[in-house]
């Protein structure tokens, strides 16, 4: 662990001179901040209809790849932390007071899916891999499944600590992994099993992407700790989580998400800056200005060419690079 630490405060002098600008692709506003609520995780199905979704029961929905945004009645004035679409129009939202709500049609009607439980839980991250099979993540540290659609759940993992953060990535039905610290998990066997393999980095997590079964990054919260920094480091491993090297530090101090198109090209989320990479991480550039007052909280990627990203009080952003409209 030590070396570990080492390794990064050594790379963090030759990250001094920052990100430059990256050339492809631009990103665009679609929707100016409301500041009514704040918001949380966004999805799309494809590159006209995305979702996304806030405090107080916040869905807001696109049919025409984000340039005009509705309201959806979602039936909830809980918090919502994560929503997640197989297809244009069955998809589920989770949040706060063990909310799970489930559309069939876009979205037009949410009807709520219960858990029994004597505890009110936050889900903070939902991944559905078709529309039966699904998982759920608890700020109580369960990873919860679902073989029906989410009619009924059941845990399949469970950590002694509680988790707050949307630390869930699954690549497929079977192979998926998940961060519940001190431990960090991963099934090949769309859950029947998970392995728990030491998580030793001493960081606050805040994404957790992998896009194949080896290659996976997190990002990480290094305000909690300090005020006072002005960077944080991005983490990779390339051995299915068995290792985690810090490989890049990115003048971000909050980093919030990060998503890869493949195991080269990805993008990553900071409080102020959204940054670039086609080496797999190894290299950073900013390729957006700036935004004062804007803290992105999620990203999301189609292809390398349709991207969006949203920020804490509901500015969205829209990348493209002019491949395939």
């Amino acid at each position: 662990m030590k070396k570990m630490l080492l390794f990064c405060g050594l790379f963090l002098w030759s990250c001094q001179s920052g990100p430059t600008e990256s050339e492809p692709g631009t990103w665009q506003v679609v929707r100016e901040s409301s500041g009514d609520v704040y918001y949380s995780s966004l999805h799309f199905a494809d590159r006209n209809h995305g979702w996304a979704v806030g405090d107080s029961g916040t869905i807001i929905h696109t049919s025409n790849g984000g340039y005009t945004w509705a309201y959806q009645q979602s039936g909830t004035t809980n918090d919502l932390r994560s929503v997640h679409f197989v297809n244009s129009k069955a998809g589920w939202v989770s949040g706060s007071n063990n909310t799970i709500i489930h559309t069939t049609d876009a979205g037009l009607s949410w009807h709520s899916q219960e858990i029994s439980s004597d505890t009110a839980k936050t889900f903070t991250a939902i991944y559905f891999a078709d529309e039966q099979t699904g998982w759920l993540m608890s700020s109580y540290g369960e990873l919860i499944h679902t073989e029906d659609g989410g009619t009924s759940w059941t845990v399949q993992a469970r950590s002694e600590t509680s988790g707050g953060r949307k630390l869930l990535s699954f690549i497929n039905g079977n192979i998926g992994c998940a961060i519940l610290p001190p431990t960090f998990l991963k099934t090949t066997d769309g859950g029947l099993n998970w392995e728990s393999l030491p998580f030793e980095l001493n960081i606050l997590p805040t994404d957790l992407f992998f896009v194949d079964e080896n290659n996976g990054w997190i990002t990480e919260d290094r305000m909690h700790w300090s005020l006072m920094v002005d960077s944080s480091a991005i983490y990779h491993t390339s051995d299915g989580g068995l290792t985690w090297l810090c490989q890049a530090l990115v003048p971000e101090p909050h980093m919030t998400s990060i998503y890869f198109v493949d195991d080269q090209v990805g993008w990553a989320a900071g409080m102020h800056e959204i940054f670039h990479t086609t080496d797999g991480g190894s290299t950073w550039d900013c390729q957006s200005d700036p935004q004062e007052g804007i803290i992105f909280v999620d990203i999301f990627f189609l292809d390398a060419s349709h991207g969006w990203a949203i920020g804490f009080q509901g500015a969205i952003y829209k990348y493209t690079d002019g491949g395939g409209g």
